[in-house]
Formats: C-alpha cells, sequence, structure tokens
C-alpha cells in the first residue's frame, strides 16, 4: 500500500505545493530537515507529520533517499493550546493597570509585560536588556538603587516610588513592588509590579502646598 501510495492525494490540500517542492529538492539532492505538513491518513483522519529526507550519493548519483517522518500532531495541539493561552493572557495584561515585570539580580529588565506600551509609551523589547537606572528620574537614582540592594537582601516584598521616564521624556510617578525571586526556577529574577500613582502624587502636593500656606497666613 505505501509503495503504491500518491502523496498528492494524501498530503492536504493547503500544504501540497510546498510539500511536493520539498520532495521534489530531495529527489535532486537536496537535504529536508524537518518539514512539517499535514497529511491524510487512510481512516481519513488528518495528522501533522514532520519529515527529514537525506539523499544517499555513490559514485555522484542518488541511489537512494533515506527518510525518518514523525507524527507530531500531539506537538501541534500542546502548542496551539498554549499560543491561545498566550494571547488570553496578554489580553488580560493589556486591560490592568500594573504592568510586571523580572529584573535580573543586575538590574537589567529581562521581561516587561505588554501593557508597558500603554501606560507610559515604551514597547517591551525596548527596556529589556536594559537597566532600569537610565528611565529612572537622577535624583531618585541612589536612593533606589539603596532599595534595590534591600530587595536582594530579603524574601519580603518592599514597596518604592520614583518618577519613570515614558517614551515622550516626561516623568511619571509610579509606585513599585519588588519580590526577590531569585531562587524561583520559573521566574529567576526580581518579580515587579507598578503602576501610575502621579495624580495621587499630584494631589499630595497641592494639599502640601495649601497646608504651608495657611501655616503661613
Amino acid at each position: 500500500e505505501i509503495k503504491n501510495l500518491d502523496l498528492s492525494k494524501q498530503i492536504y490540500s493547503d500544504d501540497l505545493d510546498e510539500a511536493m517542492n520539498y520532495l521534489s529538492g530531495a529527489l535532486k539532492g537536496e537535504e529536508i530537515l524537518n518539514f512539517e505538513y499535514r497529511f491524510i491518513k487512510k481512516n481519513k483522519k488528518i495528522v501533522w507529520l514532520s519529515h527529514t529526507a537525506s539523499p544517499i550519493i555513490s559514485d555522484g548519483k542518488i541511489t537512494e533517499i533515506q527518510s525518518t517522518i514523525r507524527d507530531i500532531t500531539e506537538i501541534k495541539a500542546s502548542a496551539a493550546i498554549l499560543s491561545s493561552t498566550n494571547a488570553k493572557h496578554e489580553a488580560m495584561i493589556e486591560n490592568i493597570g500594573d504592568v510586571i515585570a523580572i529584573l535580573g539580580a543586575d538590574g537589567q529588565s529581562k521581561y516587561q509585560s505588554s501593557n508597558v506600551t500603554k501606560w507610559f509609551g515604551w514597547k517591551p523589547e525596548e527596556l529589556i536588556r536594559s537597566g532600569g537606572w537610565d528611565k529612572m528620574h537622577p535624583e531618585d537614582v541612589e536612593r533606589m538603587q539603596k532599595v534595590f540592594t534591600e530587595v536582594l537582601e530579603t524574601a519580603n516584598p518592599v514597596k518604592a516610588e520614583y518618577r519613570f521616564k515614558c517614551k515622550d521624556g516626561d516623568y511619571k510617578w509610579i509606585e513599585v513592588t519588588a519580590n526577590n525571586r531569585l531562587n524561583d526556577s520559573i521566574i529567576n529574577g526580581i518579580l515587579i509590579n507598578y503602576h501610575d500613582i502621579t495624580p495621587r502624587k499630584q494631589e499630595e502636593d497641592k494639599l502640601f502646598k495649601a497646608k504651608e500656606k495657611a501655616e503661613e497666613s
């Protein structure tokens, strides 16, 4: 049955042209590495296959083609579920006020949730692998470096406030909660969540100035 198999009828139509191009290349001496396509089994069930083919050459001629074919249907299904889960996760994060980040022990950003763009203008990739200090108001750096040292030395959550530079160059006050999860095999870093508290700080400043003025009069 296999010898007489008509691949053009067994390979899923959407994948047929690309699959035949790969197979044609193998017949010409090209190597196929893990080419993935859908295949229609005898019972009409569609499965995903991963195909590797290496031509065997003797005296300058192709004498045979050695093929390895794996059923990767379950792997594909798991990947689809994971992709869907990640998409839902990102959609939920997009609508919350807290940005989630992970920093290394050196203070370098390893992860920034996608909603950082909504609140502060930066794309996650613009912050990843950068030090947190260059996005911090110069007057807050020394104080926050002491806070970061405290975070590295304790297992308890640490809260702090500082001015964070937005993509447009303006600064917003943020409240940061940091958890040392360096020993967590999954996170392996300092887990951070932060959010904009600028309106609150502005209101506090107004009240402080009003109190000063009242005391002077």
